[in-house]
């Protein structure tokens, strides 16, 4: 196959060298020339991708920011054959699919909306590797999920570089979830990392816990702020309702009220465990 992709990042990167590892012939652009040279002299890609070349791809994953993917949509889409599937890996979803499923009524445009859960705290193609995707979780919105042909074809695509398990989603499902899983997980560890006790030197024997937590705050501003704007709106019922759930945790403390504060700690325990129960997750 000839695989496609535009944005050499993390996940563009990482798919390049997974489907190259894999023996298939693979064709990159990104934005910077530098990031594209490169790549292409590093070996990860066998051709830059150009409007020339793109209607002979078997496959093209946008792995770029959602404002940019609906511009190479709209530029490309009518240059495109029923041939060459398009598979966004936009962090969220309405505005893409919106797009892209109107442009399928009037172009012989073949696509499905998606979204890797892999990745690392890093960026950048430094960071990308062709492993990244090795028993991960991929999210499929795909405008008709009832196209049993046609979710078959993706999952055979995706599972050559690792994908495990496929989760069909509607977009304003997969961007409800998200805003608790992902973007309300970033914007708590950044906010949590601004503590002045941050700075301590003490804070070196910090163990596990902490670690975890502030993980996600090392990310890419500029990329994040885009997600959650295009977001705004779920993920702001979500910090609503945590800062909602926070304040009854001051409350106890403020009031000294040691029994509020033993239950509000079960019952984020018992939620916890519920929730484990209910979605198969593994602690």
């Amino acid at each position: 196959m000839r695989i496609g992709v535009v944005g050499l990042g993390l996940i563009g990167g990482s798919l390049a060298q997974a489907y190259h590892r894999a023996g298939h012939e693979v064709y990159g652009f990104d934005i910077s020339r530098i990031t594209l040279d490169f790549v292409r002299m590093e070996g990860s890609i066998d051709e830059i991708l150009s409007e020339e070349n793109v209607n002979t791809c078997d496959a093209v994953f946008l792995a770029i920011p959602p404002e940019q993917a609906v511009t190479w949509l709209k530029k490309n889409a009518g240059a495109l054959t029923s041939s060459t599937l398009v598979v966004d890996c936009c962090g969220v979803k309405r505005q893409i699919c919106r797009e892209a499923f109107q442009l399928m009524e009037t172009t012989d445009l073949q696509f499905m909306g998606g979204h890797p859960m892999a990745g690392v705290q890093k960026w950048g193609f430094k960071n990308s590797t062709p492993d990244l995707f090795q028993g991960a979780v991929f999210a499929m919105v795909p405008k008709d999920p009832n196209d049993i042909r046609f979710m078959e074809k993706v999952k055979k695509l995706l599972m050559i570089v690792g994908f495990k398990t496929f989760q069909v989603m509607t977009p304003e499902e997969h961007d409800r979830v998200i805003a608790f899983t992902s973007q309300l997980s970033h914007v708590v560890s950044n906010a949590f990392i601004k503590s002045d006790t941050s700075r301590l030197k003490a804070c070196v024997a910090a163990g596990g816990s902490y670690r975890d937590m502030t993980r996600v705050a090392y990310l890419n501003d500029e990329v994040w702020t885009e997600l959650m704007m295009d977001n705004r709106d779920n993920l702001g019922r979500e910090i609503d309702g945590l800062m909602e759930e926070l304040s009854e945790y001051r409350e106890a403390l403020a009031s000294g009220d040691r029994d509020h504060l033993c239950q509000l700690l079960k019952e984020g325990r018992i939620r916890k465990e519920e929730s484990e129960a209910e979605t198969g997750e593994n602690a």
